[in-house]
């Protein structure tokens, strides 16, 4: 930004301080990490973000963190595909529940989990069997099932559509089923 003619310019206590002809001052001073974050949300430059905690290496959580917010935001504009890279990067550091929640949300939710199975299993195989299980049988609730709505019976996947994502975990293969 412009700041017209300066007179003196001194740094003390992490900042820049311009004292100006017309006896203005100026002080210019470094925003911390969540503020700098925070600002780059709010305009959805989330690429920049993740550049900046990688940047600054920060922890793996913070960075999770980031990736997940951007994974979120994809997720809202439907880009599911992209969304799912960033939550790949999250393992480790991200609840499983969530991103696994995320996509039952979806119309693309038997989709979803036959196309990003195997990796889940490999990471959470406990967590992707109790969640296959609530998919495929509509959360265990016999009453939902067997109501007068038949429609919503057809919106249940099958058990089977979901044994090749078990191709390395064959113990997780028999628990599910």
């Amino acid at each position: 930004m412009p700041v017209g003619d300066v007179s003196h310019l001194v740094t003390e206590w992490g900042y820049i301080i311009l004292i100006m002809i017309d006896k203005k001052i100026l002080c210019i001073g470094e925003k911390d990490m969540e503020s700098k974050l925070d600002m780059l949300f709010n305009k959805n430059l989330y690429t920049v973000a993740i550049n900046l905690v990688q940047s600054q290496q920060a922890d793996p959580a913070s960075t999770a963190e980031v990736l997940r917010k951007y994974g979120d935001h994809l997720y809202g504009k439907q880009e599911y595909d992209d969304a799912m890279s960033q939550y790949i990067h999250t393992i480790g550091h991200l609840e499983p529940s969530h991103v696994i929640q995320k996509f039952l949300e979806a119309n693309q939710a038997g989709l979803t989990v036959k196309e990003y199975g195997i990796i889940l299993v490999e990471h959470r195989p406990a967590e992707t069997v109790e969640i296959l299980l609530r998919l495929c049988t509509d959360g265990g609730d016999p009453m939902t099932r067997r109501g007068a709505n038949s429609m919503h019976m057809l919106m249940i996947p099958s058990p089977m559509d979901f044994v090749n994502i078990f191709v390395h975990s064959p113990q997780y293969l028999m628990e599910f089923i």
